[in-house]
């Protein structure tokens, strides 16, 4: 090992090389062939925009194409070309994987000399994501020029091991993927389970024997014969107390329903300095963020405090619970009502108004089935959400050993066997042991090299 003379790199292999990006391939930035000629788009050929960059190495399709004559006037990239986003969010990183493709002013590509491997390249740009962004202009929008971009050094072995590693990265990162997506697809399964737990509950009750009829609603079809239907205006009525800045910030989520602002730091809409306008909600009350009313955006809040100016504030009164209407105002077939009787040019600007929402009707079953309802939900739901938190820290643990393997991998800090698996790749996960450096080898590789990388065969 020797100092690679960079600080956060550290140590590396005494044979690899520190090298500018410029010096590995041509550093090409994109272009956008004129949007006002509809002759230029809709064809076969990949147009590659940062939102193709999706995380995954082979970018296989594109949110646009362009035609023969699209092609000709536009960027274009031979086929593994590393492909680098260099506007706004920095560093999203892919592979291109048709013979040619094009690519718009966004993204800064690499096309490999003789002597490097894209596919290690690849990697090696995907661990250095926060480096590469730290060198970008701090302007209002973020954006690294490519002359910036080719000079940023970066360290690499000899060919053979470039291609390797990259060989052992795609076998290891893909067993990983693969718990990622399974994990993801459970977590699907069971919010799906939510709703329809949730919709049926509501809506049919907890009796499965219980004697139905037909609500006269088409939306809701057939209900428990002895539940009423009200509209919502019989039971809730609209407040608009205010001047409470001393009160804690609560904020409504699709997810989550009425929560402290700051309990979460991925909403990122910024308070007023004055919260003399923003309105008092009591435990109890209905708050609906009517912008976002037909994601799903409302619920009765658990806390006492102040929201936005620009929401809709309810107490509930009547003989109704508040922990009952709460689900069954976030039940899906409410949340499609919404989004019928919203308005708007776009729907990130659909409104619900409130004269509309309070003539929906409600389902209304007697108050202990309510309270027995309320219960159950309360229950089942967290009992779901606890299993898809679980599985979604799971899915962070396994997303970031991904990226230490990586980033271990590419700088040399973990030995990988040259010699090629033999045969097909079992379903097996890898396997470690430690010596000088920590040492992964897949499961496919035989023996190992004590100390670093070395030469030898290598996989394609």
């Amino acid at each position: 090992m020797k100092d690679s003379g960079v600080e956060w790199l550290g140590e590396i292999p005494s044979h690899w090389r520190m090298l500018r990006i410029r010096d590995i391939g041509e550093v090409v930035t994109g272009t956008t062939p004129p949007t006002d000629n509809a002759e230029y788009y809709g064809g076969e050929f990949m147009f590659i925009s940062p939102a193709d960059l999706s995380g995954s190495k082979s970018i296989l399709s594109s949110q646009k194409r362009l035609s023969k004559s699209g092609i000709e006037v536009a960027r274009t990239l031979p086929k593994d070309s590393v492909l680098v986003s260099c506007i706004g969010i920095i560093g999203k990183v892919g592979l291109s994987t048709e013979d040619v493709s094009a690519f718009n002013q966004q993204i800064n590509a690499v096309i490999c000399k003789p002597g490097f491997d894209s596919s290690f390249l690849y990697y090696l740009t995907t661990s250095n994501a926060e480096f590469i962004s730290q060198n970008a202009s701090q302007t209002i929008i973020p954006i690294l020029n490519k002359r910036d971009f080719g000079n940023i050094t970066v360290c690499l072995p000899p060919l053979a091991e470039q291609r390797a590693i990259a060989s052992y990265l795609d076998r290891e990162t893909a067993k990983i993927d693969r718990l990622i997506n399974k994990t993801q697809a459970l977590n699907a399964l069971l919010s799906e389970k939510r709703v329809a737990l949730i919709s049926r509950a509501v809506t049919k009750g907890l009796d499965a024997g219980v004697e139905m009829k037909e609500s006269g609603v088409e939306w809701l079809g057939e209900i428990p014969s002895h539940w009423d239907l009200l509209p919502i205006k019989a039971f809730t009525r609209r407040k608009r107390a205010k001047n409470r800045p001393d009160l804690q910030l609560l904020s409504v989520y699709r997810d989550f329903g009425v929560i402290p602002k700051d309990s979460r730091d991925d909403n990122h809409n910024r308070a007023s300095l004055d919260l003399s306008a923003y309105q008092v909600v009591d435990v109890g009350d209905l708050a609906i963020n009517k912008m976002k009313t037909w994601q799903g955006s409302l619920a009765v809040s658990r806390f006492h405090g102040i929201v936005s100016p620009a929401y809709i504030i309810c107490e509930l009164y009547g003989n109704v619970h508040p922990r009952f209407v709460h689900h069954l105002l976030r039940s899906s077939k409410y949340i499609t009502q919404y989004a019928s009787r919203s308005y708007g040019v776009r729907p990130a600007q659909w409104d619900m108004r409130y004269h509309d929402f309070r003539e929906i009707v409600a389902l209304i079953p007697p108050l202990h089935e309510q309270r027995a309802i309320a219960s159950y939900l309360d229950r089942e739901t967290a009992r779901i959400d606890a299993l898809i938190n679980k599985n979604d820290e799971l899915i962070a643990l396994l997303r970031e050993k991904r990226s230490a393997l990586i980033s271990a991998a590419v700088t040399g800090k973990i030995s990988v066997d040259l010699t090629p698996p033999p045969g097909p790749l079992p379903e097996a996960s890898g396997r470690g042991s430690t010596t000088r450096q920590n040492r992964i080898s897949s499961p496919q590789c035989i023996g190992g090299t004590e100390g670093g990388l070395t030469g030898g065969n290598h996989a394609s």
